[in-house]
């Protein structure tokens, strides 16, 4: 490519060029195909990151307010990976996420359930004429902390 036709050295010897151009062909496709699975990737991963974002927010709508802030940081982290378009990291914050607030919902579920348990039973009891101190037992802090319905 280089040769000289007055007798000068060439860049590269006349037998290496079609190596050259070979490794140069394999190098094109193999950006080629590099590109197409990051371009096929994220139209896999977009919709699905958009379907976690969506459940992540329905979830985090019916939690108890004590939970609420520290999860809608991490929703509005997600929603901002989502919109620069990060959707691996989006996903995978989303899933995580999604796992700890459903768990803590269920959590919080047994809770309330247990209280509400709880509250009939201290119910029939005063019905029976025994009188029962809520504040002694720490019932009244447990139902302010837990902020109940």
């Amino acid at each position: 490519m280089l040769a000289v036709s007055d007798g000068q050295a060439a860049l590269f010897p006349a037998d290496l060029w079609p190596y050259i151009y070979i490794i140069f062909v394999i190098s094109l496709f193999a950006i080629a195909i590099g590109y197409w699975f990051i371009v096929h990737d994220e139209v896999k991963r977009r919709p699905i990151a958009k379907e976690r974002i969506a459940s992540l927010a329905k979830e985090v709508e019916g939690m108890a307010e004590y939970a609420k802030p520290a999860f809608l940081e991490k929703l509005a982290v997600c929603k901002d990976l989502f919109q620069r378009k990060y959707y691996d990291r989006s996903l995978k914050l989303a899933d995580r996420a999604l796992g700890e607030a459903k768990e803590l919902n269920d959590i919080a579920h047994q809770v309330e359930a247990e209280m509400g348990s709880m509250t009939s039973k201290l119910r029939k009891a005063r019905e029976l004429g025994l009188e029962i101190d809520e504040d002694a037992i720490g019932l009244t802090q447990l139902k302010r902390d837990l902020k109940m319905r």
